[in-house]
C-alpha cells in the first residue's frame, strides 16, 4: 500500500515536472504539439502520457489570463538566465517583453508557497535594473490553472 502511494507521488511530481518544462519553453500556443511530440519521440512520455499532458495543458490554457501569456504580441522569453552582479543566476520561467514593460510568470506545481511570490519578486527587480518600467509579476499554478497577481 505505502509503495502503491509513492508510485503515484512520483508519478505526479514527474508529470508536473514534464507539464512544467512544456509551458516553459512554448513561444506561443501553436507550439503544443510540436513540442509534445518532440518529448514523446524523445522517450521521455508514452503515448497515454501525451494525451493527458494536452489535455492538462489545454485545460489551462481556457483561462483567458494564462492564454494572454502566449499571444504574439509579446516577444516571450523563456528559461533566459539572468546574470547577476555577483555571479549569482536567475532563471524566470517566462518573460514577456513589450517596448518598457514586462511580464515576469512562474510555472508551479503543488501548493501555494509564500517563498514563490518572493522568487517572482527577485525576477521583477532584476528587470526593473534592466530600465522595464511597468512590470507585472504572475505565479501559475498548473494543478488548477490558477494565476496569481504578485
Amino acid at each position: 500500500r505505502h509503495s502503491s502511494l509513492v508510485k503515484e507521488q512520483m508519478r505526479k511530481v514527474y508529470f508536473g515536472s514534464i507539464a512544467h518544462n512544456v509551458l516553459a519553453s512554448l513561444e506561443s500556443i501553436d507550439d503544443l504539439d510540436p513540442e509534445l511530440n518532440k518529448i514523446f519521440y524523445a522517450g521521455w512520455i508514452d503515448e497515454e502520457s501525451k494525451l493527458n499532458l494536452k489535455n492538462q495543458i489545454e485545460k489551462i490554457f481556457k483561462n483567458e489570463s494564462i492564454k494572454g501569456f502566449f499571444s504574439s504580441q509579446w516577444t516571450a522569453m523563456t528559461e533566459r538566465e539572468i546574470l547577476l552582479p555577483d555571479g549569482k543566476i536567475l532563471r524566470p520561467d517566462r518573460v514577456l517583453l513589450k517596448d518598457d514593460h514586462a511580464i515576469v510568470i512562474d510555472f508551479k506545481t503543488g501548493k501555494v508557497k509564500p517563498e514563490h511570490a518572493l522568487q517572482v519578486q527577485t525576477y521583477a527587480e532584476q528587470l526593473a535594473k534592466m530600465n522595464y518600467t511597468k512590470i507585472e509579476k504572475y505565479l501559475v499554478y498548473l494543478e488548477n490553472a490558477c494565476v496569481v497577481a504578485v
